[in-house]
C-alpha cells in the first residue's frame, strides 16, 4: 500500500453550471453561533445567495433547527429557485426540508463531503459580510450586541454595489429584481439622528430624542435608530441623520 499523500483535484473557477437567470441557482450556508448574542438573543444567521444575480438574502436564528422555516420565508418572500445548494448539515438534509422542496420543485444540490468549495459563492459571501459587519461595528461604536443590525446592513449595501463579476455590469437588486434600485435612502451606519418625538407633545416638551442609526427595515421604507436615552429601538423617517465624523 503506497503511503504517498493523495492530492485534492482542483475545483473549476468558471463552473459549466453557473444559472442564467435569477430564479435558476440559489446557495445557502449557515454562519455561527456567533459568541455574542443579539439583542433579541440570535446567535446564528443563514444566507441565501443567486449565483446568476449574487443577490443575497440573510435571516437570523436562535438555533440551527430554524433554516427549514428560515428557507421558506426567502421562498415566500423572494422567487423560489430552481435548485439549492447547500452543506450536508442535517439542517438541509432532514426529511421535512426533504418534502418542503418536493413540494415547492426544488432540487436539492449538495457538496461533496469536506469539500466547502463546492459552495463557494455562499462561503465567500459569508466572508464578505463578516468583514463588513466587524467593520460597521468599530466604526458606529456601538456593541458586538448590535452585529444583527450591523450584517443585515452589510447586507443592504451590498446588494447595491456592482463587482467587477456582475453580469451587464449591474448591480445585484437590479438584477434579480429587474428594476433600478434607489440610493437616496442611504445613510452611514452608527450615525447620530435626531429623531421626532411620536404622539401629542406639549408646546413646550422636546420635538426630539437622540439616537443612533442602524439601518434599514426590511418590511418598509423607515430607517431603524437606537435610542441613546433607554436603548429602544425605533421605525421611523421622521429624523435628521447627522454625517458621521471619522477618525483617521
Amino acid at each position: 500500500m503506497s503511503s504517498r499523500k493523495l492530492s485534492t483535484s482542483p475545483i473549476a473557477k468558471d463552473r459549466k453550471d453557473k444559472a442564467t437567470e435569477p430564479s435558476g441557482r440559489v446557495f445557502s450556508d449557515v454562519m455561527g453561533p456567533f459568541q455574542t448574542k443579539s439583542l433579541n438573543g440570535f446567535q446564528i444567521a443563514v444566507t441565501f445567495v443567486c449565483d446568476y444575480s449574487k443577490y443575497c438574502v440573510v435571516k437570523f436564528m436562535k438555533n440551527r433547527s430554524q433554516v427549514l422555516d428560515k428557507i421558506k420565508e426567502y421562498v415566500a418572500d423572494t422567487k423560489k429557485p430552481q435548485f439549492l445548494r447547500s452543506g450536508n448539515g442535517t439542517e438541509y438534509t432532514s426529511q421535512a426540508m426533504k418534502d418542503f422542496c418536493v413540494e415547492k420543485s426544488i432540487r436539492q444540490e449538495f457538496t461533496v463531503p469536506e469539500t466547502p468549495q463546492q459552495n463557494g459563492v455562499a462561503e465567500r459571501m459569508n466572508r464578505t459580510l463578516v468583514d463588513m459587519t466587524r467593520c460597521l461595528l468599530i466604526q458606529s461604536k456601538l456593541s458586538k450586541q448590535y452585529w444583527v443590525r450591523a450584517m443585515a446592513t452589510a447586507v443592504h449595501i451590498r446588494n447595491l454595489i456592482v463587482t467587477r463579476d456582475s453580469p451587464e455590469n449591474k448591480p445585484p437588486f437590479e438584477l434579480f429584481w429587474n428594476k433600478a434600485p434607489k440610493l437616496s435612502h442611504l445613510r452611514t451606519f452608527g450615525s447620530e439622528a435626531f429623531v421626532e418625538e411620536r404622539g401629542h407633545q406639549r408646546k413646550l416638551d422636546a420635538q426630539s430624542f437622540r439616537a443612533k442609526f442602524i439601518g434599514y427595515d426590511d418590511r418598509s421604507t423607515a430607517w431603524l435608530f437606537v435610542s441613546l436615552a433607554n436603548g429602544k429601538i425605533i421605525r421611523s423617517r421622521s429624523a435628521k441623520i447627522m454625517r458621521l465624523k471619522f477618525q483617521c
